[in-house]
C-alpha cells in the first residue's frame, strides 16, 4: 500500500494548481468525474496474496483545469474524456475524490500470461496461463456509462465502481476500460508442481489504439483458492 500512495502522491505533486477553481465548502465543480489519466512505464508490485500491474513514478498525468498549474485542461484528458463519454458530470467532487477518480489512460482489449518455467504439466513454459490466472481491476465505465447513476446495478458498496474478479480468459474489452489507476491485480489458481520455484512472469497488454504493452515480475508468484472481492 505504501507503494500505491507515494505513486498516487508524485503524480498530484506534477499536477497540481494553486488556482481557485468554482468552489462549495470542500467541494470543486468538475466537468467530469475523473480529473486524471496515468500513461507511462509499467511495473509489477509483488505483493503477499497477489501481484499487480502499476504506473511508476514515471507516468504523465493528464489532468482536468484545476490540478493543472497554468489552470488549463490537458488536450490529452480532453481527448480521452471524451473517447470514455466523461464529459457530463458538472458536479462537485470532495477532496477524496480529486484525489482518487484517477485511472489509466489506456483500454485494453486483451492481456495475456506466460511464464519463463514449467508452472505444470498442462502449462509448460513459454505457454498461456490465461486460464489459471485470476485477475483483479476496478473499472470506472459503468458508472460514467450509467449517466452517473451511483444505484446504477453492478457498482461496488465501496465506490462509483464496478470490481471484476475473473479469469484473464474472460476478461473483455468493455470490462477493461476506465481502469481505477490501483492497477490491475492478478494471481494464480493453482500452485505451480514447485510451489517454491521462482518464475518471470510476463503480462502483455493489448490496448484498443492497437498498442502492445509489456511487463514482467520475477519472483514465486501468489496462488490460493480466494474468495470473491466483490
Amino acid at each position: 500500500m505504501k507503494t500505491k500512495l507515494l505513486f498516487l502522491g508524485l503524480l498530484l505533486v506534477s499536477c497540481n494548481s494553486d488556482e481557485k477553481p468554482s468552489v462549495q465548502d470542500d467541494l470543486i465543480l468538475s466537468p467530469s468525474y475523473i480529473v486524471m489519466y496515468t500513461k507511462g512505464e509499467l511495473k509489477i508490485d509483488d505483493r503477499v496474496d497477489f501481484w499487480s500491474i502499476v504506473h511508476t513514478n514515471k507516468a504523465t498525468g493528464y489532468c482536468v483545469s484545476f490540478l493543472n498549474p497554468d489552470g488549463v485542461t490537458s488536450d490529452e484528458f480532453v481527448r480521452l474524456s471524451e473517447r470514455n463519454g466523461d464529459t457530463s458530470f458538472n458536479n462537485y467532487l470532495s477532496d477524496y475524490d480529486r484525489r482518487s477518480n484517477i485511472c489509466f489512460a489506456d483500454n485494453f482489449r486483451s492481456i495475456h500470461f506466460v511464464s519463463d518455467a514449467d508452472w505444470d504439466a498442462t502449462h509448460p513454459a513459454g505457454s498461456s496461463l490465461d486460464d489459471i490466472v485470476t485477475v483483479m481491476l476496478s473499472s470506472y465505465a459503468p458508472f460514467v456509462q450509467s449517466g452517473y447513476d451511483r444505484n446504477a446495478p453492478g457498482l461496488s458498496q465501496w465506490g462509483a465502481y464496478t470490481f471484476y474478479q475473473r479469469h484473464a480468459s474472460e476478461l473483455t474489452e468493455k470490462e477493461m476500460a476506465m481502469i481505477g489507476w490501483q492497477g490491475i491485480g492478478f494471481y494464480f489458481d493453482t500452485a505451480p508442481d514447485e510451489p517454491t520455484q521462482v518464475h518471470t512472469i510476463t503480462v502483455t497488454l493489448q490496448t484498443v489504439d492497437g498498442e502492445t504493452l509489456t511487463v514482467t515480475g520475477r519472483g514465486t508468484p501468489p496462488w490460493g483458492d480466494y474468495e470473491p472481492i466483490g
